[in-house]
């Protein structure tokens, strides 16, 4: 009988699996400043991807400071990129929040559908998905920054306490959370529950850094993109979003960031779903990876064959403590 239920559960697949889509994206840059550059290239990069997969710009909700493109420390003006000599990502991209509005404030109301932030809100429904990414600050005490530490923090349990409100009142199918940040495993593990229908994706476990990329240009002086951010996303250009999954994704990134080592937390069973649920918008139905089989103890994850879709890139990292996504090391 339990081989029998393992292979129903291999093979079946929940209708909403099947056929719920995107719906909304929210993009966080927590971070301002020319040396923490690669936070906000990396969500002009994520932008750029969502569009490229058919997000129409009002589904997407973006909080970037905006102080980098148009610095005076900026060699090509007007203009972020996320590698060396790469394409202008700034280009076409609608920043719904900015400068000040940047702030802990704004981004609940977001993720609670509250309009009085002032501007876009997620409207939810319980067959949308939710994409949620962040790249910025956090530190060994479980907080993360939305601009810079003197601005105020994010607690992980106030964080994760607005989620539980987002469910019952802005409620959604399945929310996938991608975290980048030093610590960035301390904000969920043994926080998040995990029948929450929300699966999250960190950098890094509890005691870890993370690291800035191609960070020896001198005529930028900065790190472009972040080392996980950056094998993420190339994943996402270069395969079909309607066949991969986010334990496909996992598995890659966990293999290619070898500074440090992502994580999934929250209900993992979901990591079976195919990306095309939460990143490329409005495709075909089409017959969507199951949840994970439980194998033994532990959900299968895939082989390490299996994760290899892209061939691992050799990118240029620094140990400089700038390069840390660390609040200690940002001040």
């Amino acid at each position: 009988m339990r081989i029998l239920l393992g292979v129903l559960t291999l093979f079946s697949c929940h209708v909403l699996y099947c056929t719920a889509l995107p719906s909304w994206a929210v993009l966080v840059a927590g971070s301002k400043a020319w040396v923490r550059y690669r936070h906000q290239s990396n969500v002009c990069n994520m932008y750029q991807i969502l569009r490229a997969q058919g997000f129409p710009k009002e589904k997407i909700i973006t909080f970037m400071y905006d102080d980098i493109a148009n610095n005076t420390m900026n060699p090509r003006p007007n203009e972020i990129i996320n590698e060396p000599n790469g394409p202008n990502l700034y280009h076409d991209i609608d920043i719904d929040y900015k400068g000040n509005t940047v702030n802990k404030e704004n981004l609940f109301k977001v993720l609670l559908g509250d309009s009085s932030s002032g501007g876009k809100v997620i409207k939810g429904s319980r067959t949308q998905n939710v994409f949620l990414y962040y790249t910025g600050l956090a530190d060994e005490d479980g907080e993360f920054t939305m601009s810079h530490p003197t601005e105020g923090y994010i607690k992980n349990t106030e964080f994760i306490e607005v989620l539980k409100q987002m469910s019952v009142k802005n409620p959604f199918y399945r929310m996938f959370v991608v975290f980048e940040a030093s610590h960035s495993g301390l904000m969920f593990e043994e926080v998040l529950p995990n029948k929450m229908k929300v699966i999250v994706m960190t950098a890094g476990a509890t005691d870890e850094d993370t690291h800035g990329a191609f960070c020896d240009d001198p005529s930028f002086k900065t790190c472009l993109a972040g080392v996980f951010s950056y094998h993420f996303s190339q994943f996402l250009k270069q395969n079909d979003l309607t066949k991969s999954t986010i334990f496909d994704l996992y598995n890659y990134v966990r293999h290619a960031s070898k500074l440090h080592h992502p994580q999934l937390y929250g209900q993992v069973e979901a990591g079976g779903m195919q990306l095309r649920a939460f990143i490329k918008y409005k495709t075909p139905a089409a017959t969507a990876a199951p949840p994970a089989a439980l194998m033994g103890d532990e959900y299968y994850l895939g082989s390490e064959e299996e994760s290899n879709k892209v061939a691992d890139t050799d990118i240029s990292h620094s140990l400089a403590l700038e390069s840390l996504d660390s609040i200690n090391y940002n001040m």
